[in-house]
């Protein structure tokens, strides 16, 4: 059990890092008055230091999914629930901020697997049902494919469309019954 919690315990430290990270880039973005979410111009805006702890992001939001009955701020002893109980408020703060920079219905998804989720999939921590809808085209109802490389978007298109499916990855944790029973 001693291993469950620290394993727990650092990757919620690492998650809460890359949160407050993504956080902190995105409200620069926030801050400049050309903000534009047409042609690809916001994506082009996102430095780099937000577009490679994206699909880091993305991952965690998978193993978030995957795990979520784990983080009951109600477990471990008075530390982990303060840290669970941190998790739930930098994430909620995250998401509440992306909802604010970006106009996530105007936002569309890839057709095809991001690298990242190419690179999880059959890694048992970041899989389960729920995470599983994010790696699924919602018209064919078919998990998603590798892309050619000619039929790649451009990397700005990718990026904004990490940024809405990182966002309905906490959409999907809001209807997940064992989050609405633990109230988070």
């Amino acid at each position: 059990m001693r291993a469950f919690f620290f394993f727990l315990r650092l990757n919620l430290n690492t998650f809460i890092a890359l949160l407050k990270t993504w956080s902190s880039q995105i409200g620069e973005i926030a801050g400049e008055s050309t903000l534009q979410n047409d042609d690809g111009i916001i994506g082009k805006q996102i430095n780099n230091t937000a577009k490679h702890a994206l699909p880091v992001l993305r991952i965690y939001s998978a193993w978030l999914l995957t795990n979520s009955k784990f983080l009951n701020p109600g477990i471990g002893d008075e530390d982990m629930k303060q840290l669970i109980a941190r998790f739930w408020q930098v994430y909620t703060e995250c998401l509440t901020q992306t909802g604010r920079v970006f106009d996530i219905q105007s936002l569309s998804s890839v057709p095809y697997l991001l690298d990242e989720d190419a690179d999880s999939i059959g890694f048992k921590p970041v899989e389960s049902d729920v995470s599983k809808q994010l790696l699924t085209d919602p018209i064919s109802k078919q998990l998603k494919t590798k892309p050619i490389q000619a039929d790649r978007l451009s990397a700005d298109h990718e990026m904004l469309a990490r940024v809405k499916e990182l966002f309905m990855g906490g959409l999907l944790l809001v209807v997940d019954p064992v989050c609405m029973m633990y109230g988070l």
